[in-house]
């Protein structure tokens, strides 16, 4: 007898959340004193509006589809389908472009990711960041094309986020000529 026909087999437990409730208060049954009419007892209820942990991540997805940050290094880059990301180095960005129809700006760069260097297209408000040769960047939510050459397309869901340049403080010690000694931060 396998387990799924058991008698004793409970199946797996439904997880549930209370998205909100709602109490309503009604007369159970009316008094009449001294010629008015008042409520005797109330029925209390309360309904509530339940979801699913599966419902609720299917709503969230739809909002903010999942992406998966990726190194560079895979094989599947390209044929994996679905939202990326990719954290790098940005080497090379390009004038910004319009679409041939329109008005939509487009600008094109190449990330450095790990050893490899991908060609990346940002359309609409992401070509508008202002980004230069050697910003730290992580772009998220990016589709992959190989027509007509292999390359990133951002999606209405991509965001780019800068990395915050970091200074780097040593301290110093200086001898001039035998006599003079400084001493301070090197930035």
């Amino acid at each position: 007898m396998s387990a799924t026909s058991s008698p004793y087999s409970r199946p797996t437990p439904t997880k549930l959340i209370c998205v909100d409730n709602r109490t309503n208060h009604r007369a159970k049954t009316y008094e009449v004193s001294k010629n008015k009419i008042e409520i005797g007892s109330f029925k209390t209820t309360t309904i509530s509006a339940l979801t699913n942990v599966a419902a609720e991540k299917r709503a969230k997805d739809l909002l903010s589809p999942p992406t998966v940050l990726m190194t560079g290094e895979e094989d599947d880059l390209f044929t994996r389908g679905g939202f990326i990301s990719l954290k790098g180095e940005i080497e090379k960005v390009l004038r910004m472009t319009r679409v041939a129809d329109g008005e939509v700006p487009i600008r094109d760069l190449s990330l450095r990711c790990g050893q490899k260097c991908f060609e990346v297209s940002l359309w609409r408000d992401e070509a508008l960041l202002d980004l230069s040769l050697g910003d730290q960047v992580e772009i998220s939510h990016l589709k992959a094309t190989l027509r007509p050459a292999a390359r990133f397309n951002s999606s209405t869901y991509t965001t780019v986020e800068k990395a915050e340049a970091q200074t780097v403080e040593e301290e110093e010690e200086v001898t001039i000529g035998g006599r003079w000694r400084c001493h301070g931060a090197a930035v």
